[in-house]
C-alpha cells in the first residue's frame, strides 16, 4: 500500500532543482488521492492544501492538510461490507538555516498517531496505516531522519498507536533539507459490518536550548512553525486527534 506514497515522494525530491544557499526555497508539494475499489464515486486526487471528501455506496474517505501553525496531515476511512477505500496524502517542503557559516544544534519534535479496525474472521477484512516524517540533506544526497513514525502491515481487530518524539540534529547552515510527510489509511470491509482507518502526523523544528538568536530557520512559502503548537505537546495533540476520530465513529454508527 505505502510503496506507491513513498515512490512519489521520491520522485517529487528527483524532480525538484538543487540550490545554491541562499536561493529562494521551492513552494511546498502536496498531492494525495481518496479511491474506493468501485465506482461510483471516481476517485479524487487532490494537489493543495485543504479538505477534501469523498462519499459512496461503499462509505467515506477524508483527507485533511494545513500548511500551518504547523504543517499536519490527516487521512480518514471508514468502509461498509465488500469494499475497499483508500485515503493517502504527502506533503514535501524545504527548510534552510540562517545565520553565521556554522553547525547549529537543532531539535524535531515530531508527533502522530493511527488507529484502524476490522472483523477478525475474514481475510479480506484489513487495513494498513501509515504516519510517517523524514528529512533529506540535498547537498549530501543523504537522508539524515528516513521514515520516523508508525508504518503498519495488513491488520485486523482492532489497532491505535501514537507516538511523541524529539530529535537531537546538528545541522549545516546555508544547506537545503527537505521534509517529507506521508499520512496513509487503507481498509477492507470484507464480508463484516464495517472497516476504518486514521492516520495522523505533524513535525515541528526549534533550536536547542542556548543556540543565540542569530540563527533562525527558512522554510517554504506558507509553511508554519509555531513553537506555540508544543502546548498542549504533540502528542497530546495526536491523541486528541484518536480520540475524535473514534468519537466521529461512534456518532456515525448511532
Amino acid at each position: 500500500m505505502t510503496r506507491q506514497i513513498l515512490f512519489a515522494g521520491l520522485c517529487s525530491l528527483a524532480m525538484w532543482p538543487a540550490h545554491a544557499h541562499g536561493a529562494l526555497l521551492a513552494p511546498p508539494l502536496v498531492s494525495g488521492s481518496l479511491l474506493f475499489n468501485r465506482t461510483p464515486p471516481d476517485g479524487v486526487n487532490f494537489f493543495s492544501f485543504g479538505t477534501f471528501a469523498s462519499s459512496g455506496p461503499g462509505g467515506s474517505l477524508g483527507f485533511h492538510s494545513a500548511p500551518s501553525p504547523i504543517p499536519s496531515l490527516q487521512a480518514n476511512v471508514s468502509l461498509i461490507s465488500n469494499f475497499y477505500g483508500r485515503s493517502s496524502g504527502t506533503l514535501i517542503y524545504e527548510m534552510q538555516l540562517s545565520g553565521p557559516a556554522d553547525t547549529v544544534a537543532v531539535l524535531v519534535h515530531a508527533a502522530g498517531s493511527v488507529a484502524g479496525s476490522s472483523i477478525t474472521d475474514d481475510p479480506f477484512a484489513v487495513f494498513a496505516l501509515k504516519a510517517t516524517w523524514s528529512l533529506f540533506h540535498a547537498n549530501s544526497g543523504q537522508f539524515v531522519v528516513l521514515e520516523e513514525g508508525i508504518q503498519t502491515p495488513a491488520l485486523q481487530g482492532s489497532f491505535s498507536q501514537s507516538f511523541s518524539n524529539t530529535r537531537d540534529l546538528v545541522l549545516k547552515v546555508g544547506d537545503l533539507y527537505r521534509i517529507t510527510m506521508v499520512a496513509d489509511a487503507g481498509a477492507a470491509a470484507g464480508s463484516g459490518a464495517n472497516a476504518h482507518g486514521f492516520a495522523f502526523i505533524d513535525p515541528l523544528f526549534t533550536f536547542a536550548p542556548g543556540v543565540g538568536q542569530e540563527f533562525s530557520f527558512l522554510f517554504s512559502e506558507g509553511i508554519g512553525n509555531s513553537a506555540a503548537a508544543l502546548t498542549p505537546e504533540p502528542g497530546t495533540m495526536a491523541m486528541i486527534g484518536v480520540a475524535a476520530w473514534l468519537l466521529g465513529l461512534r456518532r456515525r454508527r448511532g
